[in-house]
């Protein structure tokens, strides 16, 4: 076809006169981004025009160059992650549209165990979190790179949850208390740390129940129960999906005195003279009655 006719001028210089001819110097940004040629894929030329144009298509000298422009590429990366402390992280690897990018990657947070940036893939890592009570995020953000031509970069989250922990912040003995029926029992209280924010607890006497407010576990109530003492309860923390923690304490409930006439009734009040035995007068001990004292009685 005619190279002066047909297409669409994206610019042009005019030359400069020199030792060795004239020099054409192409202004960058001109045609495309700075310093590049148009960035549509297509094929361009580049030729010197006569002036005046001459009639003679030999005297047209021209270079036809061809330029291939790249689509940004995408990356695909995995969905958003949890992990506990401790955990083994599997190396992560990249997908790329088009295929055969190369990649760089940076991370927002290395105290879950990884460095701050790389190229290619990410290798297997051991989950790190420091935090007695706090999840900790990264954000993995990842450019796809082909042909030396930066894409489009994609970000992926890695959590790591710490595990569960309690502790008992009551006094030490009231984990393992003595109580009366129908008395209220010591407050038995822990601290929820990590991931717990929350526990169940089993075995407790009727009357005594347990509840979280923020990350304090109380254990309270009045018993009224004595039937398979001591309680043994036990605690198992709730929360996030990491290991959970556990405790364990015990609550014995005595139950209240009592006391019965077992002799006669007439024994009692009875009339006796002196160095004379009396009847025996007996009784029955029961509840958490075990011994009595007696006073008021006669010599002998």
């Amino acid at each position: 076809s005619n190279m002066y006719s047909g297409g669409t001028l994206l610019g042009s210089v005019t030359p400069t006169a020199n030792a060795s001819g004239f020099t054409a110097t192409y202004s960058p940004g001109t045609l495309g981004t700075a310093g590049s040629l148009p960035n549509v894929a297509g094929t361009y030329f580049v030729y010197a025009i006569a002036n005046p144009i001459s009639s003679d298509p030999l005297c047209r000298p021209y270079q036809m160059i061809q330029v291939v422009v790249n689509n940004p590429a995408t990356v695909t990366v995995p969905s958003n992650v949890n992990y506990c402390l401790g955990d083994s992280i599997p190396a992560t690897s990249f997908v790329s549209t088009p295929t055969g990018a190369t990649y760089t990657w940076t991370n927002d947070n290395t105290s879950i165990g990884i460095l701050a940036s790389g190229t290619g893939d990410i290798p297997s890592f051991s989950a790190v979190n420091n935090s007695t009570s706090l999840e900790i995020r990264s954000n993995i953000t990842v450019t796809p790179i082909i042909s030396g031509c930066n894409g489009t970069p994609s970000t992926y989250t890695i959590t790591v949850n710490p595990d569960h922990a309690i502790a008992l912040a009551s006094a030490a003995a009231t984990n393992n208390q003595l109580a009366c029926i129908n008395i209220p029992i010591t407050d038995i209280t822990y601290t929820l740390s990590g991931g717990a924010t929350g526990a169940t607890v089993t075995e407790l006497p009727a009357g005594v129940t347990s509840s979280v407010s923020g990350t304090t576990l109380t254990i309270s109530g009045t018993p009224t129960q004595t039937a398979t003492t001591p309680f043994s309860y036990s605690i198992i923390t709730t929360g996030n999906n990491c290991p959970t923690a556990s405790d364990i304490g015990t609550i014995t409930v005595n139950p209240d005195h009592a006391i019965a006439l077992a002799s006669a009734v007439a024994t009692e009040t009875q009339i006796v003279c002196i160095n004379t035995p009396i009847t025996d007068i007996t009784y029955t001990l029961s509840g958490g009655a075990t011994g009595a004292t007696v006073t008021g009685l006669p010599t002998g």
